[in-house]
């Protein structure tokens, strides 16, 4: 089922919390303007929001569940402006948002078991991806491309800002990994800086990366 508290519709001005379904936990194909979206699961993918148009939203302590095919704890396969995704879950890939199109968001301290704690695919422009952490590659972002983005202090094994990521002018700051890849690892960085990153094995700012044009990596 698609959509536990609402599927299709505008909502506008909504608290949407505490549903279940198996793809959007919250709320399922619809549009949103200043909704709160809190504490809905999702066994599959999109805890808060699936196959949604948000603006201005707040999606926070979501969860997608399912260890085989929980994406995107926020939200999945959804357009975000303005919004906050905050201290989401998935048991697999996403913590905060996967395969989104994300524009001036804020997505902090959200978790996924496997990859990209913060994002998982799709593309974020002009947002702030902070605290996030993957248990195995890509604390901040795993597989998305990020433009004029800010990624700082995150956490993974691999890739504790971006793993297999495309970053154009973007800020890699005090991101960890403990193992390869501090700030970046296996991603293009085109025009970026990479500042105060930390790896224990190799490469703390990146670690077989391409760094194209004028980014600087320091630490």
């Amino acid at each position: 089922n698609l959509g536990g508290g609402a599927d299709y519709g505008a909502l506008t001005n909504c608290l949407i919390t505490g549903n279940q379904a198996r793809a959007g936990g919250g709320v399922g194909d619809a549009t949103l303007e200043n909704c709160v979206i809190s504490s809905n699961l999702a066994n599959s993918s999109g805890g808060g929001a699936y196959y949604c148009v948000l603006s201005h939203c707040l999606l926070t302590n979501n969860a997608a569940t399912n260890a085989a095919s929980g994406w995107g704890g926020g939200a999945a396969s959804s357009t975000l402006r303005y919004c906050q995704v905050v201290g989401n879950t998935s048991a697999h890939n996403g913590g905060g948002v996967s395969s989104c199109q994300v524009t001036n968001c804020t997505v902090r301290a959200n978790t996924a078991r496997s990859y990209g704690g913060g994002a998982n695919g799709g593309s974020l422009n002009s947002c702030v991806l902070a605290e996030n952490t993957a248990a195995e590659y890509g604390g901040g972002m795993d597989n998305a491309t990020l433009t004029g983005c800010v990624l700082s202090n995150n956490a993974a094994n691999s890739g504790g800002g971006s793993y297999a990521g495309w970053l154009s002018n973007c800020v890699v700051l005090n991101n960890r990994a403990t193992n390869n890849g501090g700030g970046a690892d296996r991603s293009a960085l085109l025009n970026c800086r990479l500042n105060g990153n930390s790896a224990a094995g190799y490469g703390g700012g990146v670690h077989r990366g391409a760094v194209i044009g004028r980014s600087d990596a320091i630490g």
